[in-house]
C-alpha cells in the first residue's frame, strides 16, 4: 500500500531545507568567531571548545544534506559523482569530531586519526565546495543566465584566490605547518557552499518555488522501502564509523573503550550508531523471515542496548567502575552473537546459511579462548585486544548485508512453498 510519510514529506520540502540552511550557517559563524579565526582553523578552536564543535559538525552536516537530498529530488542533476561525493563526506563529517584530540588528552594516537580527521574535515570543505559550483555551472549553461554566470564566476575566483593564498602561505612558513594554519582558509569555501546551496534551492534562479512546492504535494513513498532505506543508512553509517574508530589506534593493543579515554565523544557516537544500526537490522531480518523465538528477539534488543552502559561508565583501566564497563562490553558482544547463533541454527537446514551458523560458533570460541588466555597468561586486567571487537562485529556486519540488503539468501517463505512442491 502506497501513501505518504510525514517524515519524508517534512524533510523533502523546501521550507525545512530552508530553516535547516539558516540554523547551520548561523552556528557556523558563532562557533568559527569564538576565537579570532586568523590564527586558528577550526579543528584548533573545536579543542578548546570541544562539546560546541561536535555539535558544529553535527548541524553543518544535517544543514548541507538536507540541502543536498533536496536539491537531487527537485532537479535534474547530470554530475550524479560529484553529488554522490558531497554527500558521502558530509555524512562522515562526524567523524571529524571523532577524531579531534583535545588539548588535555594523552596517549598513542595513530596517523590513521590525524589522516582521517584531515582527509574528512578539510577534504570534506573542499569536495563540497567542488560539488556545488560544478552542478551550479550544469545550471548555469541549461538557463544561461547572466546572475548564474556571475555567482559561478565569483565563487569560483573567491575559493581559488583562497587555495592560492593558502599556497603563499605554506611557502613563507618555510615548512611550520602552524604558521600556515589560517581558520578563513575553510571559512570561505564553507560560506561559498551555503551560498550556492541557497541560490540553486531557495531562489527563483534556477527554478521557480511555486514549482517546486507544488511537486512536494504530489511526493509519495513507500513504508517497506523507507524502513529499509534506514535499516540500510544506518548499517552502513555504523559499519564506517565503527571501522574508522577501531583503527584510530593499533586495535591489536587496544579496544574501542581504550581509545575512547582520549576520544569519549567519538566513542559515544560510535556506541550509538552500533546500537540503533544493530537493533533496526535485528529487527528487520526476524520480520522479513518470520522468525519469532522470544530469546533471539530479547537478546538482540538487550545486547546491542547494553553497549550504552559502557559509555555512561567509561573504562578507568582497572578500578571498580571499570567492572561495570567491562561486564556491559561482554553481554554487548555475547548477546549479539548469542541471537546469531539462535538464528542461524533454527535454519541450520538452509545450505547457505550453514557456513555462517559454524562461522558464528567459531567466532564465540575463538574470542573466549583468546580473551582467556591474555587474561591468565599475559595476566592483563580484563584480557583486552581490539580485535576480539573487530571480527565478530566485521562479521556480523556482513551478516546484517547479505541477510537484509541483498539477494544472497532466499527468502524463508519462498523455501518452504518450494519444498511442499
Amino acid at each position: 500500500m502506497i501513501k505518504q510519510n510525514k517524515l519524508i514529506l517534512h524533510f523533502s520540502k523546501r521550507e525545512t531545507a530552508l530553516k535547516w540552511l539558516f540554523f547551520s550557517f548561523g552556528y557556523f559563524i558563532l562557533f568559527v568567531f569564538l576565537e579570532n579565526p586568523v590564527y586558528k582553523t577550526i579543528s584548533l578552536i573545536g579543542k578548546e571548545h570541544i562539546i560546541l564543535f561536535s555539535v558544529f559538525c553535527f548541524i553543518y552536516a544535517v544543514g548541507t544534506l538536507t540541502n543536498l537530498v533536496y536539491m537531487k529530488n527537485n532537479f535534474e542533476i547530470k554530475n550524479k559523482r560529484f553529488y554522490l561525493a558531497a554527500v558521502f563526506m558530509t555524512s562522515m563529517f562526524g567523524f571529524v569530531a571523532t577524531t579531534l584530540m583535545p588539548n588535555k588528552a594523552v596517549g598513542e594516537i595513530s596517523l590513521f586519526a590525524t589522516i582521517a580527521h584531515w582527509f574528512f574535515g578539510f577534504g570534506g570543505i573542499v569536495v563540497n565546495t567542488v560539488a556545488v559550483l560544478v552542478i551550479l555551472l550544469s545550471f548555469m549553461k541549461e538557463k544561461n543566465t547572466k546572475a548564474l554566470k556571475w555567482i559561478f564566476s565569483l565563487g569560483t575566483g573567491v575559493c581559488v584566490l583562497d587555495l592560492l593564498v593558502f599556497l603563499v602561505a605554506s611557502v613563507l612558513a618555510r615548512g611550520n605547518v602552524q604558521k600556515s594554519k589560517n581558520g578563513f582558509l575553510e571559512i570561505v569555501p564553507m560560506t561559498v557552499t551555503f551560498f550556492v546551496l541557497y541560490i540553486i534551492n531557495h531562489t527563483d534562479l534556477v527554478s521557480r518555488c511555486e514549482v517546486r512546492d507544488e511537486r512536494e504535494k504530489s511526493l509519495k513513498v513507500r513504508d517497506e522501502s523507507i524502513f529499509s532505506a534506514v535499516c540500510f543508512g544506518s548499517l552502513g553509517f555504523a559499519f564506517i564509523i565503527f571501522t574508522l574508530f577501531a583503527f584510530v589506534r593499533n586495535p591489536i593493543h587496544y579496544t574501542i573503550s581504550m581509545t575512547g579515554t582520549d576520544y569519549p565523544i567519538g566513542f559515544a557516537v560510535t556506541s550509538v550508531s552500533l546500537t540503533c544500526a544493530f537493533i533496526l537490522n535485528f529487527i528487520m531480518m526476524f520480520r522479513k523471515n518470520s522468525y519469532r523465538n522470544a530469546a533471539a528477539w530479547f537478546l538482540a534488543i538487550a545486547g546491542p542496548l547494553s553497549i550504552i552502559v559502557c559509555v555512561i561508565s567509561p573504562t578507568k583501566m582497572g578500578t571498580e567502575l571499570d567492572l561495570a564497563h567491562s561486564v556491559a562490553a561482554l553481554m554487548f558482544f555475547y548477546f549479539i552473537l548469542a541471537s546469531f547463533l539462535l538464528y542461524y541454527f533454527h535454519f541450520r537446514k538452509d545450505k547457505k546459511r550453514k557456513p555462517f551458523l559454524i562461522g558464528t560458533v567459531a567466532i564465540i570460541i575463538a574470542t573466549t579462548v583468546v580473551a582467556l588466555f591474555l587474561f591468565v597468561i599475559f595476566k592483563q586486567k580484563y584480557g583486552r585486544t581490539g580485535l576480539t571487537e573487530v571480527i565478530p562485529l566485521e562479521f556480523c556486519f556482513l551478516c546484517f548485508y547479505l541477510e537484509n540488503h541483498s539477494e544472497y539468501f532466499s527468502k524463508i517463505k519462498e523455501t518452504k512453498e518450494a519444498s511442499l512442491r
